[in-house]
């Protein structure tokens, strides 16, 4: 099988680098195409996965939006005309999608953010396979155009793909606070959060943290994230100048806190408390799944609210942390369903 994966963002680069990593070893030629985007392309790089960087992110205007979505088509339909897959493979990148579909290639889009809804319509109306959370009514997924036969769920998150053979070879009970909070400030230039304004919905939480005495690592998504805190807090944050091993701090750290739902849940699934400050008034429900397993996730839509919570559990961090594995091991692993759905594709498509 000739495999096409599209990756568009940090997290994506993370769940497609198993998805590369499985389809290498089972035979498949790959082809791995990125976007320009945050930390995408030193995580491809960071896990050994060759790429081709073409296309940029929009910027927070929705006329630079149309132009990059634009731009990246005629991009990537150069390079997929030539390499000529069976299949792709992407995370309802509307790009791939649109230039897949023109071409006549079969389609997997995995989606576990249905309120993202001008990536839903562009992408999933044109997929013959949608894999994402069960957790997650189909429902919302239909509204947004999805057709009702293409829809596979699986019992489990996205970020099980890359944080379970790190959790399985490395996790070990702690019993002590380590005074170490990671954070990371919500996606400021998503198309559902361009109405955003006033202090990130972090800033509550990092207050705390700093008069608690915690070492805070802080990872903005962009490059004006980082100038912002900077400005606002100077070296009392730390602020990695690349991209790093988040699992590795996971496993350190007594806290994560996350603007949007990402970090928080791989947190979770390492059974290090994880507090979510997504600001939309939506439900998570891939939030309220991990929740109901055990798992050590809050969501708050009220950032001082989340912040009066974070108080409370720094007077004993230790206790509010769990052993994720037996919750993990009743899971299935998006990787292997995912490419599942794309082998079918191909053998059912073949003359």
């Amino acid at each position: 099988m000739r495999l096409w994966i599209d990756v568009m963002t940090p997290k994506q680069a993370r769940v497609f680098s198993r998805v590369y990593k499985e389809a290498s070893n089972r035979g498949h030629e790959v082809l791995v195409t990125a976007r320009d985007h945050g930390e995408t392309s030193e995580i491809l790089e960071m896990e050994s996965v060759p790429h081709i960087v073409l296309g940029r992110h929009g910027g927070a205007e929705l006329h630079s939006k149309l132009k990059a979505y634009a731009e990246r088509a005629l991009l990537l339909a150069d390079a997929v005309i030539e390499f000529e897959p069976d299949v792709l493979i992407s995370l309802s990148s509307p790009e791939a999608v649109r230039v897949a579909f023109g071409l006549g290639i079969p389609i997997v889009s995995m989606n576990d953010t249905p309120h993202s809804t001008f990536v839903g319509r562009l992408a999933l109306p044109l997929s013959d396979r949608i894999v994402y959370p069960a957790a997650i009514p189909a429902h919302l997924f239909l509204r947004l155009g999805a057709d009702e036969r293409s829809l596979r769920p699986y019992f489990g998150v996205d970020e099980l793909a890359w944080v379970l053979d790190a959790i399985m070879r490395a996790w070990t009970p702690g019993s002590e606070p380590r005074g170490l909070a990671v954070v990371r400030p919500e996606e400021s230039q998503a198309s559902y959060l361009l109405r955003a304004d006033g202090e990130s919905v972090v800033e509550p939480c990092i207050r705390v943290l700093m008069e608690e005495g915690y070492r805070v690592v802080l990872l903005p998504r962009y490059e004006s994230q980082r100038k912002y805190f900077v400005e606002r807090y100077g070296d009392s944050v730390e602020i990695p100048s690349q991209a790093v091993d988040t699992l590795k701090l996971y496993l350190e750290a007594d806290v994560v806190i996350s603007g949007g739902g990402t970090m928080s849940r791989e947190a979770a699934l390492f059974g290090t408390p994880g507090i979510s400050l997504f600001p939309l008034n939506v439900p998570l429900h891939v939030d309220e799944f991990l929740s109901s397993i055990g798992l050590p996730l809050w969501r708050f839509r009220d950032p001082e609210a989340g912040a009066r919570f974070l108080r409370f559990l720094l007077r004993d961090p230790a206790a509010y942390r769990v052993d994720p594995r037996p919750a993990l091991s009743t899971l299935e692993n998006p990787v292997q369903v995912v490419l599942a759905e794309a082998e079918g594709l191909v053998r059912n498509s073949s003359p």
